[in-house]
């Protein structure tokens, strides 16, 4: 069974009219990098002359400015940006907007500020699967939004063109660990499961600071895993043992076929409840719960 790893940006292309006035009350606005994007409830059809691209972006651009000086009040203001260039170009933008700050005297958590800046920025996902045909068959065609069928189109490619490794019975895929460190993953192998799962939730080999750093990768699994976020988990698998498939009806582990997902490896990884519960009653006996 093919088990397909797929590290890739959201991708963002057409600029397009709604199909009608009507559905005007639908339109949702999104955008990546400088590109506007109108989608609506159904399907677009005629997209922007030059001129009207040309005003739509301008409107867009400037949204996307208060956006930012809004990330930057709520995140303390101008002060708190580290980049001396960037507190430049923020100061300046204030000044043409005319752009007043509040005073805050905190900062709030970037998850908050993150929600303002999101649609104008890059996203970088990881999505591991085996079942792939009803997906393409959605969304590469040509009815799809735009945004999601131009992706797609470059997974299918990616897809057909790609040359699977052979992983056997017994050994594991382990996304984002890197070719000079496969014979350490193999004679350690628990400690490379967490670390292609910490680096998994990052979504990069590297840390935040831009560096590779094994200690950090395997606390971030065990800080996520006894926090009850399991969905990192669900890249690293191995594939099921013959002996399985002959005693199983069904050939799914999660939402893989014939693969075993490490998540499910992990008690109660369907319900967190059930983990703290679990916890609980360990502690009460008076046993060390280790995560």
């Amino acid at each position: 069974m093919r088990l397909l790893f797929l590290h890739c940006d959201k991708f963002s292309f057409h600029l397009h009219h709604p199909t009608s006035a009507a559905e005007m009350t639908d339109i949702e606005s999104g955008n990546f990098g400088n590109t506007l994007v109108i989608l609506t409830a159904i399907e677009a059809h005629d997209e922007l002359d030059k001129f009207e691209t040309m005003e739509a972006k301008e409107s867009w651009l400037i949204s996307r400015d208060y956006a930012v000086l809004g990330a930057v009040a709520l995140n303390g203001g101008i002060e708190k940006i580290k980049d001396e260039n960037l507190a430049h170009k923020i100061a300046d933008m204030q000044e043409d907007y005319r752009y007043n700050a509040p005073d805050i005297n905190t900062s709030v958590h970037k998850q908050i500020t993150n929600r303002l800046l999101e649609p104008f920025m890059w996203q970088t996902i990881i999505t591991t699967a085996t079942e792939w045909d009803n997906f393409f068959a959605l969304r590469a065609h040509p009815d799809a939004q735009p945004e999601i069928q131009a992706a797609a189109r470059l997974m299918l490619m990616a897809f057909n063109e790609s040359e699977p490794d052979s992983v056997k019975e017994g050994q594991w895929h382990l996304p984002l660990i890197q070719d000079d460190e496969q014979e350490w993953a193999r004679n350690n192998i628990q400690e490379a499961i967490k670390v292609s799962v910490g680096r998994c939730a990052r979504v990069s080999y590297l840390t935040h600071d831009g560096k590779r750093d094994i200690e950090k990768d395997i606390e971030l699994h065990d800080t996520l895993i006894e926090a009850g976020h399991m969905s990192p988990a669900e890249h690293v698998a191995r594939p099921m043992a013959a002996s399985y498939t002959r005693t199983h009806v069904n050939p799914f582990n999660g939402n893989f076929r014939g693969w075993m997902q490490y998540r499910k490896d992990i008690p109660h990884e369907d319900n967190y409840a059930k983990a703290l519960l679990a916890r609980q009653k360990l502690a009460e006996e008076g046993i060390e719960v280790d995560g």
